[in-house]
């Protein structure tokens, strides 16, 4: 652990290899947070940790030695014979590169389908990383856009940084596309924020919808056209007739035109204004998204996008 010569605070200038100790002692892990308890910066938070959990390998061995084992095992996606441990072990990316205007910078996490249970936690780690980066830039130029499937099982607890993304990211040139499946998982994963996700975005797009509740919920969303309607009464001997006008409100979509929606058709919600209908158009249709975006390394050659542009 280090502070530059511009008085920044690095936790990476310990290499991993170097920083943690071998689990024959724990000599090295006292040294580490030893260093820690003199650190002066962040208003003196990276001392008073150091402090406490010296206290508490002090106090208390076995604790230490579990403190090791536990920090072994969470690095061991990261050796290099994973996947993840070489994919980053020969990197030269740098986060800051994201805002960096004299770089165009294109990046991917992926996680293969049999590890997304046990790594999704690092993949949140990852996405909280890189829209702090692009927060604390504080500059509108260059737009970083991001795009995050199965966004709600990306952590196991709210992403720290996502709050501030939906509130201020706009303005920061930072823009979340966050992909779910259901809004019960959003709901559960983040509670009370999730209400933000809806508030809070420019645009909100649905397709392939099937649960009723939430289609109820968008026909609401869409609100109402007003109808009017006649009606007459014609006496039976003779007299004037009687002719009633009355007007009423019925959804502008109804709930079974979500729930029957043709598949690569979406319905989308920008800010206050009225709903649009759209057919979905691959990115690589589309100009300048075609030269934005690199394809997946390693994915499989794409078939036939089903839909052509329709303005």
């Amino acid at each position: 652990m280090s502070i530059n010569e511009n008085g920044h605070y690095h936790p990476t200038a310990l290499p991993v290899r170097a920083g943690i100790p071998n689990a024959h002692g724990t000599e090295d892990l006292l040294e580490i947070f030893s260093r820690m308890a003199i650190i002066p910066h962040f208003d003196g938070a990276i001392a008073r940790a150091g402090k406490r959990f010296l206290s508490q390998f002090k106090n208390n061995p076995k604790s230490a030695q579990s403190f090791i084992t536990e920090t072994q095992e969470g690095l061991t996606i990261f050796e290099p014979a994973t996947p993840i441990g070489k994919s980053c072990e020969y990197s030269t990316f740098k986060l800051s590169d994201i805002k960096n205007p004299n770089k165009n910078v294109t990046f991917h996490i992926i996680l293969p389908p049999e590890k997304s249970g046990i790594n999704d936690t690092f993949a949140g780690l990852a996405l909280n990383s890189i829209c702090t980066t692009a927060i604390e830039a504080d500059s509108f130029h260059p737009q970083v856009t991001i795009i995050a499937d199965e966004f709600e099982n990306l952590s196991t607890a709210p992403i720290p940084v996502i709050e501030r993304v939906l509130k201020i990211g706009r303005t920061r040139g930072v823009r979340l596309f966050a992909f779910i499946q259901d809004q019960e998982s959003l709901k559960a994963r983040y509670g009370q924020l999730s209400s933000m996700f809806w508030t809070q975005a420019a645009v909100f797009m649905a397709m392939d919808i099937r649960n009723v509740e939430e289609a109820e919920e968008y026909s609401k969303r869409a609100g109402q056209r007003a109808i009017v309607t006649d009606s007459a009464t014609i006496p039976k001997q003779g007299g004037e007739f009687d002719v009633s006008v009355n007007e009423e409100g019925i959804p502008l979509i109804r709930l079974d035109e979500l729930t029957r929606m043709p598949k690569f058709t979406a319905i989308l919600f920008k800010e206050q204004n009225p709903p649009l209908m759209l057919d979905l158009v691959h990115y690589k249709q589309i100009d300048p998204w075609i030269y934005r975006i690199d394809d997946v390394p390693g994915s499989p050659a794409e078939g036939h996008f089903p839909i052509e542009y329709r303005a």
